[in-house]
């Protein structure tokens, strides 16, 4: 289908987690139909909060793609809590960055030809002309900040500063506090995409791996549910896949 990047530029949003989250609520959610893949240049944390290996992982696919052998994107994932296939990163910055080095324009195209969702976590996205190697591959870039001016036009800043195409920008903002959606979109000129409810509880037992019943029907859930179908619907209308060759709905 396509690779959807989410990233972010100052402070800590929550943009591990509202990746993970929203892959998990993608449209169908069936595992063949989307994977996360953790690419944060300052080395990946989900493989150390829930206790997992990172082999296979980004660095097995980096290698793969990079020698052109056939890889299948199944082999470098692996189950995370609650069964989202997970493409984790290393806690190691230069391994990390090493990989995307070497494999980042060669893997964003390949990645951006499965027949699969591909939500990548980019971390930040870096002012001063520096942004993310994969970054220029995506279908959607999603800005995470919380409305409030610290975060946001640093953000904007490092968008600007990229070269991205803005109309495959949005932002994602955590909680309507203290500016709402269409402040933020007036004051900047980029869509919101959706906004995921600022809901520390249930963010934390998400990070803690929790899939009860309740969590399914948090406001956090509800919330990134609606970003996640609002996404696919602004893909579709862009002229981007939804839906694998056989025709079957993601």
């Amino acid at each position: 289908m396509t690779l959807i990047c989410f990233t972010s530029q100052k402070g800590a949003p929550g943009t591990t987690l509202t990746t993970l989250t929203v892959a998990a609520c993608w449209p169908g959610s069936h595992s063949e139909r989307r994977v996360f893949l953790e690419a944060d240049r300052a080395g990946g944390s989900v493989a150390l909060r829930y206790g997992i290996g990172t082999d296979p992982g980004l660095l097995t696919l980096g290698t793969s793609v990079r020698s052109d052998s056939g890889t299948d994107l199944w082999a470098h994932a692996q189950p995370l809590p609650g069964g989202l296939p997970g493409i984790l990163a290393p806690d190691a910055p230069s391994q990390v960055a090493g990989t995307l080095a070497l494999a980042s324009r060669s893997l964003g195209q390949w990645l951006d030809e499965r027949h699969t969702a591909v939500l990548a976590d980019l971390g930040r996205l870096d002012a001063g002309g520096n942004p993310h190697p994969l970054i220029h591959e995506a279908s959607m870039v999603a800005v995470v900040a919380r409305p409030v001016a610290e975060q946001l036009q640093p953000a904007v800043h490092a968008v600007r500063s990229s070269g991205l195409d803005l109309g495959r920008v949005g932002w994602v903002l955590i909680g309507d506090q203290p500016h709402a959606a269409s402040e933020v979109e007036a004051t900047f000129g980029i869509p919101v995409l959706g906004v995921i409810a600022n809901d520390g509880r249930t963010a934390l037992a998400l990070s803690e791996g929790s899939s009860s019943r309740r969590i399914a029907k948090s406001a956090l859930v509800r919330s990134a549910s609606s970003l996640a179908d609002r996404i696919a619907k602004e893909l579709l209308r862009a002229g981007v896949k939804s839906e694998p060759d056989n025709g079957v709905a993601a």
